[in-house]
């Protein structure tokens, strides 16, 4: 934080106070955050959510989120989805896999927001949108855009994604970036897992719906750094032609 201060000066310090004022700790690091409920009370809304039938998506983006999040639901055996876990170290990625949940990731965040976001840098073990992380652990991880704070086309994200590299030219984790294969995976099979409609959408074959996209080039044998400029030169839901 105070090395973030000499380097970004206001900039920095209102960035530290979007989710409250910081804090430091007993464990020396600084601290902060948002919190709508109190580990006690989203642990019973999650359960009184799951006793009615519901799916819980739990909103949850800084790694104290996250593990307020798997501490609610903790011992539930319900299909469960966790929104961003932005920020997260290995322990928490494993923890994430054997909880059986579905994260939904945003790497068009890192593309579009990544300058802002490692402005204040992460103490270590801990990083920012570790989907291949995530996935060596055995997690189900899908992508969405969380738009409008990141761009709507699932193509910046899947760039983003495969190249680590925010808007400004900076690669952020470069050890976290997939392989196109997986990043389109996420934005299709594993976004219809995260859906409760595995099997039914996000795949190709007889019997699914028919939503897909055309491309005028193929994103596994595209230029990384390019994929964000692929036309879409069709559109298809349930198997009429839209666009």
């Amino acid at each position: 934080m105070p090395l973030a201060l000499l380097r970004h000066g206001r900039r920095a310090l209102a960035l530290s106070r979007r989710g409250g004022s910081p804090a430091r700790r007993p464990d020396g690091f600084w601290h902060n955050g948002l919190r709508v409920l109190d580990r006690d009370r989203l642990s019973t809304a999650v359960r009184a959510a799951v006793s009615r039938g519901l799916t819980p998506a739990l909103h949850a983006v800084g790694n104290g989120a996250v593990a307020d999040a798997l501490d609610a639901v903790d011992g539930l055996g319900t299909p469960v989805r966790i929104e961003h876990a932005m920020v997260c170290d290995p322990a928490a990625a494993r923890r994430l896999a054997d909880a059986g949940v579905s994260v939904v990731a945003q790497p068009s965040c890192l593309h579009d927001l990544g300058a802002e976001l490692t402005m204040l840098p992460l103490p270590s073990p801990l990083k920012l949108i570790l989907m291949r992380m995530l996935l060596d652990a055995g997690a189900s991880v899908a992508a969405s855009s969380d738009y409008p704070a990141g761009a709507l086309s699932p193509l910046v994200g899947i760039q983003a994604a495969v190249t680590r590299r925010v808007a400004g030219g900076a690669v952020v984790h470069r050890e976290e970036g997939l392989t196109v294969e997986r990043a389109l995976e996420a934005y299709t099979r594993e976004a219809a897992v995260a859906l409760g409609v595995a099997g039914r959408a996000g795949v190709l074959r007889a019997g699914a719906a028919a939503d897909l996209v055309e491309l005028d080039r193929d994103p596994v044998s595209s230029d990384p750094d390019r994929i964000a400029g692929i036309n879409i030169t069709g559109t298809w839901c349930e198997g009429r032609r839209t666009a």
